[in-house]
């Protein structure tokens, strides 16, 4: 009987915590919150760069940013804000005003989007795109992620290892952890 209480008790502590931290969840900034954080050069940005209609990108959102893990450590070592690539208004933010403008072909692209993913005609969706603490772009990432990858690459920016090693090299002592 006992051990049934406590079994019971054991479970419904862990679902507190569970649901806890997912309601607090990854804290994710707006545009104003951006640029105030931007001026403090304390901590690394990230940009998810997504789509409403993309089905990899719900994925992302539904199953990769709700990870305790992930939210923990981006909550932490990460400043993030989420990029809709429709987004049609003007972002301000390290100085300048970001538009949308047409490429050759004619079709819209807003600036931001393609300075983050270093095209304006291709962009892949979801890319994730990390930013040094300056918010200058270190790298995008343009795929779906699992978890266990973006761990990976949070860790592989946070600690400056991008700066001396591979990504492959940190993925194989990553993964020995």
């Amino acid at each position: 009987m006992k051990s049934t209480i406590l079994t019971s008790l054991l479970f419904a502590l862990l679902l507190l915590l569970q649901s806890s931290c997912s309601r607090t969840g990854v804290h994710w900034l707006d545009w104003d919150e951006w640029n105030k954080k931007a001026m403090l050069a304390d901590k690394k940005g990230l940009v998810y760069i997504h789509s409403p209609t993309c089905d990899d990108c719900k994925e992302m959102s539904n199953e990769v940013f709700v990870d305790p893990a992930i939210i923990e450590y981006l909550n932490e070592h990460f400043y993030t804000i989420k990029l809709d690539v429709d987004h049609q208004e003007p972002i301000e933010t390290k100085g300048r005003v970001w538009k949308v403008k047409r490429n050759k072909e004619g079709n819209p692209y807003h600036e931001l989007v393609a300075a983050l993913c270093q095209s304006e005609t291709i962009v892949s969706y979801p890319t994730v795109a990390f930013l040094n603490e300056n918010f200058d772009l270190i790298v995008p990432i343009p795929r779906k992620l699992t978890a266990n990858e973006l761990l990976m690459l949070l860790n592989y920016v946070a600690t400056d290892s991008f700066e001396h090693m591979p990504v492959e090299q940190f993925q194989k002592e990553f993964e020995l952890q």
